[in-house]
């Protein structure tokens, strides 16, 4: 699984996700347990978090509801799965994350992935990853401070 990011910010690279069907969201693995959910940077740098609550759809108010596809007899008929679930009860939230996150996307087939380091939330660093190919996890002029009460300086890795 994973989670999606949407990043405000003008990225290093200028770079612009489409709008497609994730709303040009970007994906990352980098949270604990990655379940879908969407996390936010807005345009000061800050780390926001979508919390959301669930609420089932009766059958009769899904989009496949009374098609060719609900009546499928094939054994695993997923349509009747498609829209069964809506979100409600949606809060934004601050996130005060400490650590490195990495996103990726792309757009007529060029990948872009990003390495954002954040202390309690506040991004302090972003690099474009697919430019240090092969050396992909050094960041070469940036530091980021590994603490939740305490400022120990190190180098992004």
């Amino acid at each position: 699984m994973f989670d999606f990011v949407e990043f405000r910010p003008t990225l290093p690279d200028g770079f612009k996700p489409p709008k497609r069907i994730d709303g040009g969201l970007f994906q990352t693995k980098s949270f604990h347990d990655p379940s879908m959910t969407k996390y936010i940077i807005n345009k000061r740098g800050r780390l926001y978090v979508e919390q959301v609550e669930y609420q089932p759809v009766p059958e009769n108010k899904r989009p496949y509801y009374g098609t060719k596809k609900w009546h499928q007899k094939n054994g695993q008929n997923i349509w009747r799965v498609v829209g069964s679930i809506k979100k409600v009860n949606k809060k934004i939230v601050p996130f005060n994350f400490t650590g490195h996150v990495i996103f990726y996307g792309e757009n007529k087939k060029k990948w872009h992935e990003y390495k954002a380091c954040f202390i309690k939330g506040k991004l302090q660093s972003i690099v474009i990853m697919y430019d240090y190919w092969p050396n992909l996890f050094r960041e070469p002029d940036g530091f980021c401070v590994r603490a939740i009460e305490e400022a120990i300086p190190y180098l992004c890795e």
